[in-house]
């Protein structure tokens, strides 16, 4: 039997697939609940025949196992090794729960929150087929129809925006003659045409498709409580809520004249629709690209709170420096139009005449009015901004010509300044892509070994009636039915 002998000079020879390592055993028990640090538990694991321990297992991921004894906790990935098979080594030598956890979020792996399901079986079915879409064809079309309602919903409040729409939706106000008023007329108002009913109808489909929906998904939640208090679901409610204000201000319109424009009053509040887009989001579960970007600005924060620090400094020292340099410019005399000419026929007279005067009122104003347009260093934080970024609208211009330095310089700060932390976090994107291109090829590879095992057990069970067509008909078979890499990424 194994005993404490086998371990002469505190010094344990452990022998990984044919590798042999040597360590203290003291070293090992600074962390007695692992595999390692467990004298009973790895006593399974030892070779009497050649007095040490023998583990089959991957070599080149020991050593970073090794050091975590060595090194006191820390634990570190070498990067000729995937993540997963160095997860399973984890696994195995059970390093803890704890290290677990922070081995998989420092790779980037998405805790997979167990979801609460409606015990009844009906009501799971209808509870499936409105939060999983990938559950059923019917979960499918359900969640297509949705995305469709969103999208019509979102574009008929964009398209009601425009100028020419707008305008025909309200049919203008009418006076009329009238005996009975003391001022001779009586007004009529216009009201809503039938560009407007349009888009109300429009908006009526989406909206009842809207409550059905959340009604639906409200009764067979397993959790009331939770669904009230879920941030998607409360912007369905704030999002729905908008079009019943305006259906009340119509019934009212309807029922007496004198609150006309109540209604137009209350297309305002349509605003908070907008927040309906944000339901897209709900799906990005099933959308990778959107998960990847998500795990890459989380573990990018760091750098990006850097850079927004660095960009605050430079706006704050460049604005001061606008303010400056620019305060004198009010002193020195303003730009003058050209003089006004005479015409030269009598023709443009009039054209000329205007003209004349509109260039004697400008140059008054601009003799008036100060040029500076770096009042305060509040004001020149714009101009900073804007330049760092190089977009330049040009609302705000220096005058003087070491303004127009400070604000190459600035120009030039900031495109260096943004630059810095954009190749970390593509490298960061980078990573969490190629992770998830590899989760999808295992999790392609695990469907592929069930179908095989279920094609197994029914071959078993007698239950497949394919004849054999020899071994050429079962080679084509063979390589016609290798998977196809494509689909996943």
């Amino acid at each position: 039997r194994y005993s404490t002998e086998s371990e002469p000079f505190d010094k344990v020879v452990i022998n990984v697939s044919g590798l042999r390592f040597e360590v203290r055993a003291s070293t090992l028990h600074r962390f007695p609940n692992t595999l390692l640090g467990d004298k009973q538990r790895r006593a399974d694991f030892f070779d009497y025949m050649n007095n040490e321990y023998f583990f089959e297992r991957h070599r080149s991921s020991f050593e970073a196992i090794l050091y975590f004894y060595q090194s006191g906790g820390r634990l570190t990935r070498p990067e000729n090794i995937s993540a997963e098979i160095f997860l399973e080594e984890i696994k195995f030598f059970d390093l803890g729960d704890e290290i677990l956890k922070r081995y998989r979020k420092q790779e980037g792996y998405v805790e997979e929150i167990p979801i609460e399901r409606p015990v009844n079986y009906y009501q799971r079915k209808v509870w499936e087929a409105f939060e999983c879409p990938e559950s059923s064809n019917l979960a499918r079309i359900i969640a297509i129809v949705s995305i469709v309602m969103i999208v019509v919903s979102i574009a008929s409040f964009i398209i009601e925006t425009l100028p020419s729409i707008r305008n025909e939706m309200t049919a203008p106000t009418v006076f009329v003659p009238s005996n009975t008023s003391n001022t001779g007329y009586e007004i009529q108002h216009g009201g809503e045409t039938t560009c407007f009913w349009i888009f109300f109808a429009i908006e009526t489909v989406c909206v009842t498709w809207f409550c059905l929906e959340l009604i639906a998904r409200f009764l067979v939640a397993p959790s009331k409580f939770a669904f009230i208090k879920n941030g998607p679901n409360i912007i369905d409610v704030v999002s729905i809520i908008p079009y019943f204000l305006q259906l009340i201000g119509l019934f009212y319109q309807k029922k007496d004249s004198g609150v006309s424009g109540f209604s137009s009053t209350l297309t305002v509040l349509r605003i908070v629709r907008l927040v309906r887009v944000f339901r897209i989001f709900k799906l990005s579960r099933h959308f990778k690209g959107l998960q990847v970007l998500a795990l890459t600005f989380l573990a990018s924060w760091k750098e990006l709170l850097l850079l927004m620090f660095f960009l605050f400094i430079i706006v704050v020292v460049f604005s001061s420096f606008m303010y400056f340099v620019e305060a004198d410019y009010s002193n020195a005399p303003p730009t003058k139009l050209p003089p006004a000419t005479l015409p030269t026929s009598a023709s443009t007279f009039a054209s000329t005449t205007i003209q004349n005067l509109a260039t004697v009122d400008a140059n008054q104003q601009l003799s008036t009015q100060s040029p500076n347009q770096f009042s305060s260093i509040p004001h020149s934080f714009w101009f900073a901004i804007i330049t760092m970024t190089t977009v330049g609208y040009g609302d705000y211009v220096p005058r003087t010509n070491l303004g127009k330095v400070i604000g190459a310089i600035c120009a030039l700060t900031g495109v260096l300044t943004i630059a810095l932390p954009v190749p970390i976090i593509v490298s960061n994107f980078t990573y969490f892509y190629q992770r998830q291109m590899e989760d999808n090829e295992r999790q392609y590879q695990a469907s592929q070994r069930a179908h095989g095992n279920h094609n197994q057990d029914k071959n078993q069970l007698g239950l497949n009636n394919d004849k054999d067509h020899g071994p050429e008909y079962n080679e084509w078979e063979t390589i016609l039915n290798e998977p196809d890499y494509s689909d996943y990424r």
